[in-house]
């Protein structure tokens, strides 16, 4: 779960290891709105936000190149480990889905074609 503090800043709660921690744009978080969060097999905790898709690192947080004008709202990882995000078209990603292989640090685009 997610919820603010006096100040805004967002606070996650992450299922399981009853982890707290708190994230802005000050820690590298590309958006001002943080939409969906998800931790993934790898331990790393993603981030959708209104400024594009992001993961933590002990240090800050990493904005994943090219996602900056998407607004990413869902984040969900399949069983395979693909991270898979769900957003708002912008720049080169303009099908509203995309995702990022298992322990990659690129988002790539998914094509809808015509069968």
């Amino acid at each position: 779960g997610m919820e603010h503090d006096k100040d805004r800043a967002p606070w996650f709660k992450l299922q399981g290891d009853f982890l707290w921690t708190s994230a802005s744009r000050d820690e590298g978080l590309p958006g001002d709105v943080t939409w969906a969060v998800c931790r993934t097999r790898d331990g790393r905790v993603w981030a959708g936000t209104s400024g594009g898709l992001a993961y933590g690192t002990p240090e800050r947080w990493r904005t994943i190149p090219g996602t900056e004008t998407c607004q990413v709202m869902a984040l969900h990882e399949d069983a395979s480990g693909t991270l898979w995000a769900g957003h708002e078209p912008g720049g080169a990603f303009t099908t509203g889905l995309m995702r990022v292989s298992p322990g990659g640090t690129i988002a790539r685009p998914v094509s809808f074609e015509e069968p």
